[in-house]
């Protein structure tokens, strides 16, 4: 048996959330240094998914996978849902949609924090058209998801896509001039965000973001990645080849030197970075 260990991110009150087998999480998200490193293009392994669709997101023990499966039958049409994979040996299995997904109704693009409390996602729900929803569980992989609620602050935003920090203390998003906005979660037990008014440069689909706010991965007909130096700057527009042999939908794990993407089944790519000062998550 692995170590009963846990991440408390401060999200939920009362207990933590524990991968009965998982590593240890404290370890998984100590602060790196990957400035000027980069990910190969060929994936270190793959994982075929039944159904994957896209928009995968990970827990930082690499013990959860949550991704997007189109249940539609008719040629051309969309019914998507968030289904959950949990890690069993070299493999991912599959354990179906969950519960806070809406039948009819297009649940995608979903980000879980690093210790997998919280699930947030955009969702077309009746009368409220691409906003961000949210659902908590506490302590194990068996606890159920709580009713969704759309996501404090931003009821009035139309996001497209975003990226959230992996202790969901902020949640950068795309509007539909397609310009990087940032949000910030406000102080109290509620779940909350308010909107800064900067705005952090272009974004398209799927961004992915370190935790440090410096490195960006978009897709846009491919992979790009941007970066720069201060959080006070905007990232530049992408440019050069895409990345990764065509693969689509990244997502940075807590660690930063994991990196999922979407390519038949789920790559993985890894990169070496030394330790840096800082507090853990």
């Amino acid at each position: 048996m692995g170590q009963m260990r846990c991440l408390v991110l401060g999200l939920v009150l009362g207990g933590c959330y524990t991968h009965p087998d998982g590593p240890d999480l404290d370890e998984l998200v100590d602060p790196v240094d990957c400035t000027g490193i980069t990910f190969n293009d060929a994936s270190d392994a793959e994982f075929p998914i039944e159904g994957l669709d896209g928009d995968p997101t990970m827990t930082a023990d690499e013990q959860e996978l949550f991704y997007v499966v189109n249940h539609a039958t008719a040629a051309g049409s969309y019914d998507w849902d968030v289904h959950r994979s949990v890690r069993m040996g070299n493999q991912y299995v599959d354990m179906g949609a969950q519960s806070f997904n809406t039948p009819g109704v297009n649940d995608v693009d979903g980000a879980i924090t690093a210790d997998g409390r919280l699930f947030v996602f955009v969702s077309a729900q009746p009368g409220n058209l691409n906003h961000l929803y949210y659902s908590t569980r506490r302590e194990r992989l068996s606890d159920d998801w709580s009713p969704v609620q759309i996501l404090g602050g931003l009821e009035n935003e139309h996001i497209n896509t975003f990226a959230m920090a992996p202790d969901a203390s902020w949640i950068y998003f795309g509007d539909d001039t397609d310009s990087l906005r940032r949000a910030s979660r406000l102080p109290g037990d509620e779940i909350r965000f308010g909107r800064e008014p900067t705005d952090h440069g272009y974004v398209k689909g799927y961004p992915t973001m370190s935790a440090d706010e410096l490195e960006l991965y978009i897709t846009n007909n491919g992979i790009f990645r941007q970066t720069r130096t201060s959080t006070s700057q905007t990232f530049p527009l992408p440019s050069g080849a895409s990345l990764f042999n065509g693969e689509t939908d990244p997502y940075l794990l807590a660690n930063n030197k994991v990196l999922i993407t979407v390519g038949g089944g789920i790559r993985v790519h890894h990169r070496s970075c030394p330790e840096a000062p800082g507090t853990r998550l």
